[in-house]
């Protein structure tokens, strides 16, 4: 996958830049710096878009990482979950039951 996404931004930077372009002084004088774009960045997500210009990107930003934290909580939740019913497969005591008997075996848990 990695290769693929770099394969794909090679030839999305070859064809964006053709071979024979000129490029002008003044256009060269008027780009944007990708280091200070980088360090804005990396002070606070999306503030690198936002100094390109490219307002549109930053709520796709935030919005991956929300997924991201939301599905940590979910899979730490789950884990707690399934813990708490091995902790009481393995107790013992007849008299506590966890909600997965007859779904799950001990090994699985």
């Amino acid at each position: 996958m990695v290769k693929l996404l770099l394969i794909l931004s090679v030839l999305f930077s070859v064809a964006a830049f053709p071979a024979n372009a000129q490029v002008s002084k003044d256009s060269l004088s008027m780009r944007h710096s990708p280091t200070k774009a980088s360090v804005l960045s990396a002070i606070l997500p999306g503030a690198g878009q936002a100094y390109n210009h490219k307002y549109w990107k930053i709520p796709i930003i935030y919005a991956g990482f929300a997924g991201l934290g939301y599905l940590v909580k979910i899979n730490n939740d789950d884990y707690k979950i399934y813990k708490e019913a091995y902790r009481f497969r393995l107790d013992g005591d007849e008299s506590t039951t966890d909600s997965f008997v007859g779904i799950y075996s001990d090994q699985v848990l």
